[in-house]
């Protein structure tokens, strides 16, 4: 698949953390789609190298639901196909989120991009997201300026639970302001 046009709707939506995995991540612009809906439910299958501990939440992901009520937001940015590998490792392409291309509306214009997006093949929808994942994404969202309604929403209908490993929170809270 091309390294060109990706949609980042989750943690990948707040660019230091984007950066760090692909230097040369280019913002393209929000964009959203009326066939797809937020959910936190991604099986991981990270194991801490030093403490040993089993990542128990869960990562985000994207549902089709087709209804046209619902809204997914996130950010088209253009990757170099050199990142493109190093974003796959980092995501665990082929380890519970396989890549497909889709049509995103820009709010900015109006216009219709393909994109490519990572989905979950391994989902539990008893699982919540870690609470520096859930800022992750929150704090990506609002430094992009999705709309405040969405936002909100992130907010209100995801509870998170707080991790047991503190070596990865203090990984991932780095990338928090």
């Amino acid at each position: 698949m091309a390294y060109n046009t990706y949609f980042g709707y989750g943690s990948n939506m707040l660019l230091k953390k984007l950066r760090s995995r692909c230097p040369s991540v280019d913002v393209i612009g929000v964009c959203r789609t009326k066939e797809y809906t937020l959910k936190f439910h991604k099986v991981s299958h990270h194991i801490s190298k030093k403490n040993r501990i089993r990542d128990i939440s869960g990562k985000g992901d994207m549902v089709e639901t087709k209804s046209g009520a619902d809204e997914l937001y996130g950010i088209a940015f253009s990757i170099d196909k050199s990142d493109g590998s190093n974003l796959d490792r980092a995501e665990g392409y082929g380890h519970g989120y396989a890549k497909k291309e889709i049509d995103v509306e820009a709010l900015e214009d109006g216009k219709v991009l393909r994109v490519w997006v990572y989905y979950a093949t391994e989902i539990d929808s008893e699982l919540k997201p870690y609470c520096w994942y859930k800022k992750q994404v929150v704090q990506g969202a609002r430094e992009n300026d999705l709309p405040e309604d969405y936002i909100k929403k992130i907010e209100a209908d995801f509870p998170c639970i707080q991790d047991r490993d503190p070596d990865r929170v203090a990984k991932n809270e780095k990338y928090l302001s």
